[in-house]
């Protein structure tokens, strides 16, 4: 049981530095260095550990005044909107400042 729970619990604490933040590139302006894409990347893949702790209470509070399943209900479909709306950003080149602006906004 610990084993799947420190396996699992990994997830969730290390940021996927291979995978997420260089397909963010062209969302990012293009005029940046590789170093500060990258870390602009990370802040706004760090705002949602920032932001989890709001959104827990306040779906919270929802789930015990109205229903659990409705809040959990909620949480997944904002979960998954926003992952898809991340996946569909037109990159900088196309509109611009509001390619991060929509990032920072989706993450």
């Amino acid at each position: 049981m610990r084993a799947s729970s420190a396996t699992s619990s990994n997830g969730s604490t290390t940021p996927p530095t291979g995978i997420w933040p260089p397909s963010w590139e062209r969302v990012l302006p293009e005029k940046a260095t590789k170093t500060a894409q990258l870390l602009s990347a990370f802040a706004i893949f760090a705002l949602s550990f920032v932001l989890r702790p709001i959104g827990a209470v306040v779906l919270g509070a929802w789930g015990d005044r109205y229903e659990r399943r409705w809040a959990l209900s909620w949480s997944i479909l904002i979960m998954s909107g926003s992952t898809f709306l991340i996946g569909v950003i037109p990159g900088y080149a196309a509109i611009g400042i509001f390619a991060p602006l929509a990032l920072f906004l989706c993450g």
